[in-house]
């Protein structure tokens, strides 16, 4: 009996010494020191360029001079359904097959430009508008890096790597 009683000493001794053990093995396996570092890009910048004329919005997009590759863009805008909008492209602009709602540039916006020619956005207020009326006319782009295959820029290629895209939102009240 004295030998039982001995045993279960000595096990509550070494259960009560190592119940700490994991809690310090943690901290020495996930502890970790680094110097230096490396400048990580997820994706190209690009920004909506946007003005309001006559109940208008005229959109051009630019890729940001910190890009390093040429992008494509598409754009889209939402407004309340009482104030229908009209898109009306520049030259460049297709309304995108794919994805409906938006409108493409089918050439490449390289660092540090902006699209050529603007979409505008026509808003039809209606008859009952008041003069002194705001609302606001969101504006979304998307932009994917260029993607040079044999010996042009393929649009349809950059579009295919739709997790890359970038999404933006602009706004204003007009």
């Amino acid at each position: 009996m004295k030998k039982s009683k001995w045993l279960l000493f000595l096990l509550a001794v070494v259960l009560v010494l190592t119940s700490g053990i994991g809690a310090a093995s943690a901290y020495f396996t996930t502890y970790a020191t680094a110097r230096g570092g490396y400048v990580i890009r997820l994706g190209e910048r690009t920004e909506i360029e946007e003005r309001v004329d006559s109940g208008k919005k005229i959109i051009t997009i630019k890729n940001n001079d910190d890009s390093d590759n040429p992008v494509f863009v598409r754009v889209s805008a939402y407004a309340g359904s009482a104030y229908p909008l009209t898109f009306t492209p520049g030259d460049g602009w297709v309304e995108d097959t794919g994805k409906p709602g938006f409108w493409r540039y089918t050439k490449p916006v390289l660092p540090g430009k902006s699209t050529d020619t603007p979409l505008t956005i026509t808003i039809d207020y209606g008859s009952d508008h008041k003069a002194d009326e705001h609302f606001n006319v969101i504006v979304v782009h998307e932009s994917v890096p260029a993607l040079y295959v044999d010996d042009h820029y393929d649009i349809d290629a950059s579009w295919s790597l739709g997790k890359v895209t970038v999404i933006e939102e602009g706004g204003s009240q007009s």
